[in-house]
């Protein structure tokens, strides 16, 4: 018997005679990962930040039979807990175990019954405590499991927009999720009696619609596109798709006035009061071919497809308020000093004062008055086993619907009656979006009136995202779960009340039309070109006016001043209408093939400035810190200044050119780039691919064929050194695992290794898959195969992995390892579904972004989402779960052959053992062919890896298969197929081979 350890990852390289028969002739959706040996990969499950399908409570109940009986996989019911039994009691108790989904609440209200779904059976629970693991067989935990994900799948919606374009961008920001997906548009022609406008309101099959842009494509105004925004839906998709031959119509009167000339360069100027004609009608026709980018020389444009920005909710996605912006001129010192002291950076943190609830419900009963004073008359606790207190409806209208919330403090004064003891069981914020730290004190009240203090000024009790709008809302609150200590607990809450601790980020100016007020809330101003001190200031403005619509407000040449009525300082003067700030849509990404970049940091002292940083290559780079978008204009020409990438060096925010420039802001200044404030311009020869942070002050900046590092931190500093001059990037292919890693026309390689022997100077990681690898990259080289071409790549920290992902479904995964050193393991994934008829091909699910982040547990959360019809609209958690959004998908890994350093000796291969690991036990399949002959799993031998009958748990696992058969060397497959077990890992072999007798060649006559 030999044994072979299963480790070094794809090796087509090395001869079939030397190779080590440990490593991969190929590989599907298994990776090397922290344990030894090759680990199926976990799936992909889709979210809306309702919940995570694939998350689970393991639940131990214990109380009272009251009738019938439980078994495990009974499915059950017991305080808005749906569930199913894995294991029955383990004592000499009545105790019940069992596996819940995340998404019903908890802590469980008690006392409850929980009632047998499946059989007759009734119970009463007193006492209900979170596992970390489930308890039980594996086998009835993975069903259960599936049954689990299944019922919640379906909950799951798809992020709003047009159904025939991918969601275009993702990002991970202060434990939420945000996804970036067009706005519904339809093509049009026929266009009769009047041009459509901005802020028109049409009507079609599929509903009633706010016409956000439209676009015409021949002359008189006959046929074009217009961008759609559903009226009375929330933002969600049209309710019917509209087919080509529909009507658009719209109302025979327009009332505002239309900016869409200088908001879109497109149609005519500004008008401004009633507009009358007859009823506007178009007829929807087919968009035809979407845009196929080329790989030949890009002509960079600003986008023309505006796409709006959504945020991961408790109620699944929602649209995100991204305000208004036009720009101003003449700006006045009075505008200056008035942005320094209202908005931005010299905003002070404010407090709400203390306010009392004007509901308050004890068990139901309202104690509004008793706990509303402060007058020693409290609200008396019942003496039940547990008392629930709660209180909403504080008056916190005062907020600006623009802070941002920094802290919320809860003071409750409370006693215990002498002789009595009484804890808190739960203490928490509701009414929220989300989940809330539980504060509760695990201390015996004191029996004198104590004033008790939860959170403070900057507490968010766990949730990043509250707002002002969530503070204010009558359902905002506190709750306060007593629970008994002695038979009968005794004691009272004198008083309740709550402080909001916020930074104020808007002001407001008045835009005075000569004749009347437009009241609005200034968000932002940026200053572009002038200065404030000599009254020429000019740039732009991020304005919230109350009421707008998509049509325009304000118009150019209105004045903006400090108070109403024409009153108070002269600010500036509009120089612009205003349009609502989107962001740029799918097929303008394609056609400048860039991507949505993302950076998280904070360049300011305090935490509440954290922000992303984003780019488009289709638009100025922009910010967004939870509550607003800022665009980030450059002096650089409005239709050039399109950033592809992003990067921080220093205290500096990097914004990088397709042309081949970067730029670099004054240090702790982000939004500035212009240059007598400190902003520095550098510019590399050519085209710039990437832009990755190194070690100490270097910044990597990869170009087509160079690489180069900056070093120094601020404009007098700066020193731009040769790293190659005859290597560089892939555009988008760096990522960073603790080694800067790119790949070029060759391979993959070290970005960071310094140019010391020339030519030679880049020493390729993935010769041993060049194979595989090399024709995809040099795919993008030469604009052939565009299905093989690269999309980008990541790392994941979490497991120490480079992963670069193709247009075809496929990623290839480079994992370093103790053994492998700097050099690392690769293995191959793709998502995909299977045609089911062998004379089809399958369907791969491209990716279109992916975005990775960290939630406030610590984990790395992975997300995506495809160009593909069967999924397209949905934003997908990967590395989740056990399905392909609910599909089991294949996996398998097939060895190089096994010779037993004896190639000319035939010999016969029986039984093969598998060592690894397994969640209980895993299914797998063998499959082998001889003389290098590749097997294709047509003919496999089922086994089990592990107990079919093994507790619920990781172990250790063991498996055999009798697979008898005569050659000079074997190659074999193994292979899973499943939408239920976890991941296993293959970790060792070991078979016999009995020889047969040497080859001695023919004889000749």
């Amino acid at each position: 018997m030999q044994s072979y350890a299963l480790k070094g990852g794809l090796d087509l390289s090395t001869s079939k005679a030397e190779v080590n028969p440990g490593t991969l002739l190929d590989c599907l959706n298994y990776e090397v990962s922290d344990r030894d040996g090759y680990t199926r990969i976990a799936g992909f499950e889709r979210f809306d930040g309702q919940f995570r399908i694939a998350e689970f409570r393991s639940v131990r109940m214990r109380g009272e039979l009251v009738s019938g009986s439980f078994l495990p996989g009974d499915e059950v019911i017991t305080g808005g807990h749906s569930g199913f039994v894995t294991s029955g009691p383990r004592g000499a108790g009545w105790a019940l175990y069992m596996l819940c989904h995340s998404r019903d609440p908890w802590p469980l209200e008690l006392p409850a019954t929980i009632t047998n779904l499946s059989r007759d059976g009734s119970a009463l629970v007193t006492a209900a405590d979170l596992l970390p693991d489930p308890v039980g067989k594996q086998k009835v935990v993975n069903t259960a499991r599936k049954a689990l994900a299944d019922a919640a799948r379906p909950l799951v919606g798809l992020v709003p927009g047009n159904p025939d374009t991918p969601v275009a961008g993702v990002f991970w920001f202060k434990n939420r999720l945000y996804a970036i997906r067009d706005y519904p548009l339809i093509w049009f022609e026929s266009a009769k009696q009047w041009p459509f406008r901005v802020g028109d309101q049409v009507t079609m099959p599929g509903g009633v619609y706010v016409v956000i842009a439209v676009h015409y494509t021949s002359q008189a105004y006959l046929a074009g596109y217009m961008v759609l925004w559903p009226l009375g839906q929330d933002g969600k998709p049209m309710t019917v798709a509209p087919r080509p031959g529909d009507q658009v119509t719209r109302p025979s009167q327009y009332f505002g006035f239309d900016t869409a000339g200088s908001a879109m360069g497109e149609l005519p100027a500004a008008m401004m009061g009633p507009l009358s004609y007859g009823d506007g009608k178009a007829t929807v026709t087919s968009p035809g071919e979407s845009v196929q980018p080329e790989n030949d020389d890009l002509s960079v444009r600003a986008y023309r497809t505006p796409a709006g920005l959504w945020k991961a909710t408790a109620s699944g996605w929602q649209p995100v308020d991204l305000k208004r912006e036009a720009q101003f001129s003449s700006g006045t010192s009075a505008f200056g000093q008035f942005i320094s002291t209202n908005i931005g950076i010299g905003a002070a943190p404010l407090q709400s004062g203390y306010k009392a609830g004007s509901k308050a419900l004890l068990d139901g009963v309202d104690v509004t008055a008793e706990v509303a004073a402060d007058d020693g008359s409290g609200a008396a606790l019942t003496g039940n086993v547990s008392d629930e207190l709660r209180v909403t409806g504080c008056e916190l209208s005062a907020i600006p619907d623009t802070a941002t919330i920094l802290g919320i403090e809860v003071r409750v004064k409370r006693h215990a009656d002498v002789g009595h003891k009484v804890e808190d069981y739960i203490a928490e914020l509701i009414g929220i979006d989300g989940t809330s730290t539980n504060k509760a004190r695990q201390v015996t009240w004191d029996t004198d009136e104590t004033e008790v203090v939860y959170g403070g000024e900057d507490d968010l009790w766990g949730n990043d995202n509250l707002t002002p709008r969530t503070v204010k809302d009558a359902a905002f609150g506190f709750r306060l779960v007593t629970q008994a200590v002695d038979a009968v607990p005794q004691g009272a809450i004198n008083r309740v009340s709550m402080q909001v601790y916020y930074r104020r980020r808007d002001a407001a100016i008045y835009v005075w039309t000569g004749t009347l007020d437009i009241p609005v809330n200034l968000v932002d101003a940026q200053l572009i070109t002038g200065s404030y001190v000599d009254g020429d200031a000019a740039g732009w403005l991020v304005l919230d006016i109350p009421g707008a619509s998509w049509a325009p407000s304000i118009g150019n040449g209105m004045q903006i001043r400090s108070a109403p009525a024409g009153g108070g300082d002269l600010l500036a003067t509009v120089s612009s209408g205003d349009q609502p700030i989107r962001l740029p849509g799918w097929p303008d990404l394609q056609a400048n093939r860039s991507q949505y970049r993302f950076l998280a940091t904070n360049y300011y002292g305090m935490a509440d400035y954290e922000a992303v940083y984003g780019v488009s290559g289709a638009s100025p780079a922009f910010t967004y810190d939870g509550s607003r978008l800022l665009w980030i204009r450059t002096p650089v020409d409005p239709q050039q200044d399109l950033p592809r990438h992003i990067a921080r060096h220093g205290a500096s925010l990097v914004l990088g050119y397709y042309q081949g420039a970067y730029i670099l802001s004054p240090p702790g200044d982000p939004l500035n780039f212009r240059g007598e404030d400190g902003a520095a311009s550098i510019e590399i020869g050519q085209h710039l691919t990437n832009l990755m942070p190194a070690m100490g002050d270097a910044l990597l900046v990869v170009g087509e064929t160079k690489t180069l590092a900056l070093h120094g931190t601020d404009a007098d500093s700066y020193d731009q050194q040769t790293v190659s001059d005859n290597r560089g990037g892939i555009e988008y292919t760096g990522a960073d695992i603790g080694r800067l890693l790119v790949a070029d026309a060759v391979g993959i390689a070290a970005a960071d290794a310094t140019q010391a022997f020339g030519d030679l100077s880049r020493s390729y990681l993935s010769m041993k898959v060049q194979a595989w690898l090399k024709p995809r990259l040099q795919a993008v080289a030469n604009g052939t195969m565009p299905l093989q071409q690269v999309v980008g790549a990541i790392a994941v920290r979490s497991k120490n992995q480079y992963r670069l992902y193709f247009r075809d479904g496929y990623y290839i995964t480079g994992t370093p390892t103790a053994a492998s050193g700097d050099t690392p393991e690769f293995t191959l994934q793709r998502y995909f579904a299977t045609a089911g008829d062998p004379d089809m091909p399958d369907q791969p699910f491209p990716i279109s972004t992916v975005g990775v982040g960290i939630d406030d547990l610590g984990r790395e959360r992975i997300f995506g989402s495809f160009d593909a019809d069967a999924n397209r609209g949905y934003v997908f958690e990967m590395d989740h779960g056990t399905t392909f959004d609910g599909a089991p998908y294949l996996s398998y890994v097939v060895l190089n052959p096994l010779s037993f350093s004896d190639s000319v000796m035939l010999k016969r291969f029986d039984r093969m053992f598998v060592l690894g690991q397994a969640e209980g036990y895993a299914k797998v399949r063998l499959s082998r062919s001889v003389n290098y002959g590749v097997p294709d799993g047509t003919k496999a031998f089922p086994f089990t890896l592990g107990d079919p009958l093994a507790s619920a748990g990781t172990f250790p696992a063991r498996g055999v298969a009798d697979a008898p058969i005569e050659g000079y060397e074997v190659t074999v497959r193994f292979e899973s197929l499943s939408d239920v077990e976890g991941p296993h890992t293959l970790q060792a072999i070991g078979t016999d081979a009995d020889p047969r007798g040497d080859s001695r060649g023919h004889v000749r006559g």
